[in-house]
């Protein structure tokens, strides 16, 4: 708590100085997509515990010789790599997920796909979903036969306590029949630890929860908001969920004529009593198509307002200059806070490293040509 105090008044002090840009002190390429591999879908972790901050970037590797013209199909891994100099330099790629098969129904050819992690005590959480390879998620010109359907994604999750170096069997989250459809996923990007030790991770109309830091889930409901979901923790104990639009309800908040942007819903900490969807007010983001976004927690006000870090593209009508904005008011009102590219841009995912250094991992040029990290710093 007394970080958190900490944080507000080195945040509230530099927040008036800061300029609309931000340059990034730290800007790598983690992941570069060639002729053979398309790397995408960013999700960034961080251990602060150490005397240096050891950070942990996770990317789908797409094999692109297996990949039928559609939306997140073929023979897709994870990898990660991991940084121990703020991201300056990163250790060789290592899969993990996708090289062995674990179950029946699916192998190591088959499609690992949208990598979401947190960091807890006792290591790194890895939830993930897998679908046969011949599966399209999106793609309006394919035969019903390879359209996702539901039932088609499961949920996994895996565990690592040596920092990635070796993980667990994953083991399958199974998800009640009447929570599941055809969009259904985990994230991407990033679960979160409640202040009571809970580990939540957001998915298609629901939440996984686990209230022994991994070894048993439970799956709670809410009401559709869409997909690519985030989710905080307030400074009041309530919870923040943020989706991108995907279902009727949400896509057109403001009248069928006009499409919203990303929405959100609150709801208490035990993640039940979610208020309906709002559509967010002060961020210019795409919305045709939708895109996927990032939010973190960064402190707490003295007034218990959540200090909260949001990453998009910042761009009306493309995804293109990657941007962060800055709340102090719980989600109510932002302010633009930095830009990263100028040009096309795509998914992120943002990692709190200390009371002023925020980090981004964030797919950089049309299609992800790479994947970059970049270092802010808010003071």
């Amino acid at each position: 708590m007394q970080n958190s105090h900490l944080f507000t008044l080195l945040f509230i002090s530099a927040s008036s100085m800061l300029s609309s840009y931000v340059h990034a002190s730290i800007d790598s390429i983690v992941y570069k997509s060639n002729s053979h591999y398309h790397y995408r879908i960013p999700a960034i972790i961080a251990d602060t515990s150490k005397k240096n901050t050891h950070l942990y970037a996770f990317s789908e590797k797409r094999h692109r010789g297996t990949n039928l013209k559609c939306g997140d199909s073929g023979e897709i891994d994870i990898v990660m790599k991991s940084s121990k100099d703020n991201g300056i330099s990163w250790s060789p790629e290592m899969t993990v997920a996708g090289e062995l098969p674990i179950s029946k129904e699916i192998n190591q050819f088959q499609a690992y796909t949208n990598p979401t992690v947190l960091y807890a005590k006792n290591g790194i959480h890895l939830i993930f979903n897998t679908h046969l390879s011949l599966k399209c998620a999106s793609g309006k010109k394919v035969s019903s036969s390879q359209r996702m359907k539901i039932n088609d994604r499961k949920f996994w999750h895996s565990f690592s306590s040596d920092g990635g170096k070796t993980w667990s069997t994953p083991k399958q989250i199974l998800i009640p029949i009447a929570l599941r459809d055809r969009v259904d996923m985990v994230g991407p990007g990033n679960g979160i630890t409640t202040e009571d030790g809970r580990l939540i991770f957001p998915a298609s109309g629901k939440n996984l929860i686990s209230n022994d830091y991994g070894k048993t889930w439970s799956v709670s409901k809410m009401q559709h908001g869409g997909s690519e979901a985030t989710i905080v923790e307030l400074c009041n104990g309530n919870l923040l969920r943020n989706d991108r639009p995907g279902f009727t309800h949400t896509k057109f908040l403001s009248g069928k004529e006009e499409a919203n942007n990303r929405v959100y819903s609150v709801g208490n900490n035990k993640g039940v009593g979610w208020s309906s969807w709002k559509a967010i007010k002060g961020i210019t983001m795409p919305i045709n198509p939708w895109v996927q976004a990032s939010l973190v927690k960064l402190g707490c006000t003295n007034d218990n307002q959540t200090v909260l870090a949001f990453s998009t593209p910042n761009h009306a009508k493309s995804r293109e200059k990657m941007s962060i904005f800055i709340s102090k008011d719980s989600g109510i009102n932002w302010q633009k806070q930095s830009q990263l590219t100028e040009g096309k841009s795509d998914y992120s995912s943002l990692v709190k490293l200390s009371n002023d250094k925020l980090g981004i991992l964030y797919e950089d040029g049309l299609g992800a040509k790479s994947i970059k990290y970049a270092l802010i710093d808010l003071n």
